[in-house]
Parts: structure tokens; C-alpha cells; sequence
């Protein structure tokens, strides 16, 4: 990196941040955690986990702060992002859920690999891409959750109870939405997550 004058030849704070933005890598993530309708606690953690900042158990150990590294969703592999949210038997569960309501029919793969995917697909504007963000922030905040429920309060709770509270905040979120475009793929959409008609 090399910080040049601007043109009148003089260093100045703006040419540092065009040198800074030059050499920035592109965050191409950001529509899959801000966009219209998003609810700020989950895109909160969805945004902590775009930026490899939460707290998993393998920072931890890292930190000298904990020994143990064992999930305690599955109790079979360690904690760590790629772990708790995709290779994990629990998480799975709850996004085999998900995908099903979604009528997306493919595995969740390597964290990298999966947001690469959806920041590709997922990019246009349109109701169907707007309920899906919506669900990704509610899987990945409701797994983190209760993550955080093992390991402060000692409570567990079935992924099936834990699926069936995320789809419900769903569907009571899109309720409130209206004038949605009334198109076929919308409406076949709409009839695989039980939202009501009312929001066309």
C-alpha cells in the first residue's frame, strides 16, 4: 500500500481513504443482512457472523479465555462458526426447515462457499429474496441463541421447538407486510410458508 499526494501535492485525509478504499476488500455481504424489512437483532448476529466476530468457543480457546471446545448443540464436533451454523446435526435440522418453506432444495455447505451462493442469488429486490434474507437472519439468531442458553442458563431445547418458534416469527413478520405483487411464483411461495392472503 503507498500513500501518494493528491493532486496539489499535499497529503491530506482524503487521499488516505482513497488509498484505504483502493486496497479494501469488497463487502459483498451487506444485502443479505441490511435491506427493507430486516429486524435489527438478527441482522445484528448475522452481521457479527459475516464478520467472523462472535464469540464461538475456538475464538475462545484462542483467548486463553476456555478450554473446552466441544458444541454443546450436537456434543459431537468443536465450536466454531462453520461448525455451529453448517456442519452441525442440529443446525441442519433447522435448516432443512427452512429450505423446505423456502422450496430451496440444496445443503448448506462451507460458511464462505454458502454466503458467496446467496450473495448471488439472492440480490434482486423482490418479495421471495426479502422473505429469504428474512428466514437466514432468524436461523442464524435463533442457533446462536440457543447456543447462549446452553452455555449460560443450562436450558435445551428440541430443534423441532426451536425450528417451530423461528418459522412462527417468520410468518408473523410477513403478516404485517401489504401490496405485495401478486404474481404465480409469489403466491406458490406464499402457500409454502402458510402466509395469508392479505398481504397481496
Amino acid at each position: 500500500m503507498k500513500w501518494l499526494p493528491s493532486k496539489s501535492g499535499l497529503f491530506s485525509v482524503k487521499s488516505a481513504i482513497e488509498v484505504l478504499n483502493h486496497f479494501a476488500t469488497k463487502v459483498y455481504r451487506h444485502h443479505l443482512v441490511w435491506f427493507k424489512k430486516y429486524i435489527p437483532k438478527h441482522s445484528f448476529i448475522l452481521w457479527l457472523l459475516c464478520k467472523n466476530k462472535l464469540s464461538t468457543k475456538d475464538r475462545l480457546v484462542k483467548w486463553g479465555i476456555m478450554t473446552e471446545m466441544k458444541c454443546l448443540l450436537c456434543c459431537t464436533g468443536n465450536e466454531s462458526c462453520n461448525h455451529l451454523f453448517f456442519q452441525c446435526e442440529y443446525a441442519a435440522y433447522i435448516w432443512s426447515r427452512i429450505h423446505q418453506c423456502c422450496l430451496q432444495y440444496r445443503g448448506t455447505y462451507e460458511w464462505n462457499t454458502e454466503v458467496e451462493w446467496l450473495s448471488c442469488h439472492w440480490k434482486k429486490e423482490c418479495f421471495i429474496n426479502t422473505v429469504k434474507k428474512l428466514a437466514l437472519g432468524v436461523a442464524v439468531y435463533y442457533i446462536w441463541k440457543e447456543r447462549n442458553y446452553r452455555v449460560f442458563q443450562y436450558k435445551v431445547s428440541d430443534a423441532d421447538i426451536v425450528a417451530h418458534r423461528e418459522l412462527k416469527e417468520i410468518r408473523c413478520c410477513v403478516a404485517k407486510w401489504r401490496n405485495v405483487s401478486s404474481t404465480r411464483d409469489n403466491w406458490l411461495f406464499c402457500l409454502s410458508w402458510d402466509f395469508p392472503q392479505v398481504i397481496f
